[in-house]
């Protein structure tokens, strides 16, 4: 009998001692799947956020772009010159310009601003300017052009009493206007050549002629004379 209850009380500690085991793996398992979690949503807050579902989509090019910002101008220069200017939001690759029917000049600026002067033809003529850009932009304007060079003039004297003017153009000088010593003097003439005398006053005195062509362009010349006796 006493054999048989040290044996009874052995068995007991040792379920006592498996029943511990058992519970604290328990625990150790509950404490590894508590970090296990922890570590994952860790991981999960450093993703980046998709805020809206907000995708972005490609850039497509637009149906009906702006129209290119091309500006040609044409401003009078010097005596049977045409200055052309050209400007562009985008550099300017070619600049061809001609007379009526004749084959164009190309210009290459490569900038978005340009300047030339172009000598015009005698008469009247229609100057053309196309512009294109580095995007193959072009424009095209023209300019009716009156190709002409101003009068020829000569004031002089002829060694006896009198101012000689002498005027001359390829078309038609058109007037002659003489300001003696402050007096005005206008003389239509109409013709390709003009010779006129004009007595010189006695002592000091001062002339000023112009002379305009028929289409406005004109030359002037000055002269005096001191002390003069007839």
């Amino acid at each position: 009998m006493k054999t048989s209850g040290k044996k009874h009380r052995k068995m007991v500690d040792s379920q006592k001692i498996i029943i511990f085991f058992a519970i604290f793996i328990v625990i150790f398992a509950i404490c590894l799947i508590g970090i296990g979690a922890n570590l994952l949503m860790k991981v999960r807050s450093n993703e980046p956020k998709n805020e809206g579902n907000i995708t972005q989509e490609p850039n497509t090019p637009q149906e009906n772009p702006t129209e290119p910002n091309i500006n040609i101008t044409f401003e009078g220069g010097e005596p049977g010159q045409v200055k052309v200017i050209v400007a562009s939001d985008k550099d300017i690759q070619n600049i061809d310009y001609w007379w009526d029917d004749e084959a164009p000049t190309t210009v290459q600026p490569n900038d978005k601003k340009y300047e030339m002067v172009i000598s015009s033809k005698q008469g009247t003529h229609k100057l053309n300017v196309e512009v294109t850009d580095i995007d193959g932009n072009k424009k095209t304007s023209d300019q009716l052009v009156i190709g002409d060079s101003v009068p020829e003039l000569q004031l002089g004297v002829d060694g006896v009493s009198n101012y000689v003017i002498k005027a001359t153009d390829d078309e038609q000088i058109k007037k002659i206007v003489i300001v003696l010593n402050g007096e005005t003097q206008e003389i239509e003439v109409n013709e390709k050549e003009f010779e006129y005398k004009v007595p010189i006053p006695e002592g000091d005195s001062v002339i000023e002629v112009t002379a305009y062509n028929l289409n406005g362009l004109s030359v002037n010349k000055k002269g005096k004379v001191n002390n003069f006796r007839r």
